[in-house]
């Protein structure tokens, strides 16, 4: 096959392979899934494109370390780091206006597809250990179906975007409006239409939750993204900022 694609001769970029898998776990994980947490993020924040994320500093730290810290360390595929930089130096594009709203069709369901899966491996790894900064944005994903703040954002941006499971996660608000925030949390976790299968609902993941949900509400995005990043100071990588 690779001496037929005649254009992919000494091309560094193209490489051909027997197995598309290792590939497109990469690019779900590492490109679409950071997008997907950036949205979550940003709309606390109102914030309105990728590149407006990107220029904001404590989220762009906080995504760089999501990217860096904790996807790609417990994926098995080629080049990990490698294609993280170039993911986030993709993002920095000036010229590029991918609107946050559009990444949040379906969020939860993106959610479920990108980003479950990392923080499933995370427990596997480490059960009685949460990811933070993945853990902060599954509480902003979350956070994001509150009828609060599901009103804000109708009153913001005039329009909602569609998300049929974050329909099913409003419910859960409501059904738990004006209970504890922990036995919301462990309904949610622990829904198997949601996020297609057993979520391993421990107590460290409940809480964490519930503690991260509390913080956004509390004291919104910004603060709650400062105190993740002075909590959770990562080791010195060497990677580029």
């Amino acid at each position: 096959l690779a001496a037929r694609l005649g254009f992919a001769r000494g091309a560094a970029q193209i490489h051909v392979v027997a197995d598309l898998q290792p590939y497109r776990e990469r690019k779900v994980r590492l490109l679409n899934g950071t997008h997907t947490a950036m949205a979550a993020l940003g709309l606390l924040g109102d914030i309105a494109t990728v590149r407006d994320a990107m220029n904001t500093p404590a989220l762009a730290t906080l995504l760089h370390r999501l990217v860096l810290n904790e996807i790609a360390p417990v994926l098995d595929v080629p080049d990990a780091t490698e294609f993280a930089e170039d993911v986030l130096q993709r993002f920095r594009n000036p010229y590029v206006q991918h609107r946050l709203l559009d990444i949040a069709m379906q969020g939860t369901l993106k959610f479920r597809v990108r980003l479950v899966p990392v923080l499933r491996r995370h427990s596997q790894m480490a059960p009685e250990a949460v990811p933070p900064v993945l853990t902060l944005a599954f509480a902003a994903q979350v956070l994001g179906a509150h009828p609060v703040e599901r009103a804000r954002r109708l009153a913001v941006h005039g329009t909602l975007p569609t998300d049929a499971l974050g329909d099913v996660v409003h419910a859960h608000w409501l059904r738990h409006e004006g209970g504890a925030l922990p036995a919301f949390v462990e309904a949610v976790v622990g829904d198997h239409t949601l996020w297609e299968g057993e979520l391993r609902v421990t107590p460290t993941l409940v809480d964490a939750l519930a503690a991260q949900i509390a913080s956004l509400q509390r004291d919104g995005v910004h603060v709650a993204i400062a105190r993740v990043l002075q909590a959770h100071e990562p080791a010195t990588h060497g990677s580029r900022v």
